[in-house]
């Protein structure tokens, strides 16, 4: 029997709130087991706000290169393991109040918006109001319209970033759930995935190599260095969020990057891999043709004296005006 204080939804209410097809969530449920619906007497599939919250976070680890039969696994063994706690969801909401992607924002300064580029509050609102309702395709539009109108350093600098910092402040005041926040933050990651894809150009530009430290899966920040890199004329390689441990090491030895930048937002993925920054200057010692680069809030001031030759810095602007001084011929008059 259905439960009335509970919020039910039809699967295309949920395919909105999620980015996933109806196709594809039957597919996740029939063979992988991902959710068990409610079913209807006339056999109609409803779901609850839980079924949309692991169905975002399974959406998330896929994007993260998981499998969706290893996604299942990991999220049920995490249950398993937290079988004590009132229910996961509730559990990554508080982990994630503490460590969420908008602490990525320190990355970048205020001083990024220059005389001619100020907050687009118009712009800023409506993409709120379209988040607000995980109108995705209609978000996606909006962008694509500004970025006709006033070109992608406008986009990312008086738009995108001020939206996510909003978005931020609605999630943990609760005046956003858990679903709005995901939707409308993977809207933006891929609107900028999607942009650096048509913009990657096939010059003999030095090569940057990005990556998280492992366990770290907050990644926009480096999207948007990535971009930044791109219209230099840098080719460009994403090795993704979280990547397994040696996963750097084997692809500076067969990518041999110019330049590899790492992320940390949290400070959670150093203190569960206490030698990755020693790891890491032993590569940079090793490779020393290439410049290493690690930044990020989630990087303490006293781990920065135990870096050896990998180079700490502390905003977007920093690494773009190290990566200037390395290729000037690259260098824009201003940035993207």
């Amino acid at each position: 029997m259905v439960q009335e204080n509970k919020q039910w939804y039809r699967i295309r209410q949920v395919a909105q709130q999620t980015g996933l097809t109806p196709q594809l969530i039957r597919k996740w449920e029939e063979r992988y087991q991902a959710i068990t619906p409610h079913r209807l007497e006339n056999g109609y599939r409803i779901y609850h706000q839980d079924d949309v919250i692991r169905l975002l976070q399974l959406k998330r680890l896929v994007d993260d290169g998981y499998s969706i039969k290893n996604a299942v696994l990991l999220l049920n063994n995490a249950a398993g393991a937290d079988a004590a706690k009132p229910n996961l969801a509730a559990h990554d909401r508080e982990m994630e109040k503490q460590s969420t992607e908008y602490t990525a924002l320190r990355w970048v300064q205020d001083e990024s918006l220059d005389s001619d580029t100020k907050v687009d509050k118009r712009a800023v609102e409506d993409l709120l109001g379209l988040g607000e309702k995980s109108e995705t395709s209609r978000m996606n539009s909006l962008l694509e319209m500004e970025l006709a109108i006033h070109g992608i350093h406008h986009v990312v600098y008086a738009i995108i970033i001020p939206f996510l910092r909003q978005v931020g402040a609605l999630w943990e005041n609760g005046d956003w759930t858990e679903y709005q926040e995901h939707i409308a933050s993977l809207e933006v990651r891929d609107f900028l995935v999607n942009f650096r894809s048509r913009t990657k150009r096939l010059g003999h530009g030095p090569m940057l190599l990005a990556a998280c430290v492992p366990g770290e899966r907050h990644d926009i920040m480096l999207q948007i260095i990535l971009l930044e890199a791109t219209i230099r004329g840098w080719k460009t390689n994403f090795l993704g969020a979280s990547p397994a441990e040696n996963a750097l090491a084997d692809a500076v030895q067969h990518l041999s990057p110019d330049v590899v930048i790492v992320s940390v937002t949290t400070h959670g993925p150093l203190e569960e891999q206490p030698l990755f920054l020693q790891e890491l200057s032993e590569l940079s010692t090793h490779f020393r043709d290439v410049q290493f680069y690690i930044g990020g809030p989630g990087l303490d001031t006293s781990q920065v004296r135990h870096l050896g030759l990998v180079t700490s810095v502390h905003t977007v602007d920093e690494f773009l005006h190290a990566i200037d001084e390395i290729n000037p011929e690259t260098s824009p008059t201003r940035t993207v």
